[in-house]
C-alpha cells in the first residue's frame, strides 16, 4: 500500500485524482485485498470509496464499478 492510512481524507486524492484527470469512463475500482491488509480492512477501503464517491451520480460509480472493467476486459 502506498499509505498505512485509509481514512477518507488520507485517500480522497488516490480517487479524486485519477477521476478529474482522466474522467469516469476511464477509471475503475480496484485493490491490492486481501494481500494487502497492513492499511486496514477491505470493509474500511470500501467504506473510504463509498464516501468518496457519495456525490457522484448513479451512473458515474456504475462507470467506476462495473462499466470501465467491462470494458476493459471485454466482459
Amino acid at each position: 500500500m502506498a499509505t498505512a492510512d485509509l481514512s477518507v481524507d488520507v485517500v480522497r486524492p488516490w480517487g479524486e485524482t485519477p477521476i478529474a484527470e482522466f474522467g469516469w469512463d476511464r477509471v475503475m475500482f480496484g485493490s491490492n485485498m486481501p494481500i494487502e491488509t497492513m492499511a486496514g480492512t477491505f470493509g474500511q477501503w470500501i467504506g473510504a470509496m463509498c464516501t468518496l464517491l457519495a456525490e457522484a451520480s448513479d451512473t458515474e460509480r456504475h462507470h467506476f464499478y462495473t462499466d470501465t472493467a467491462a470494458a476493459t476486459y471485454g466482459i
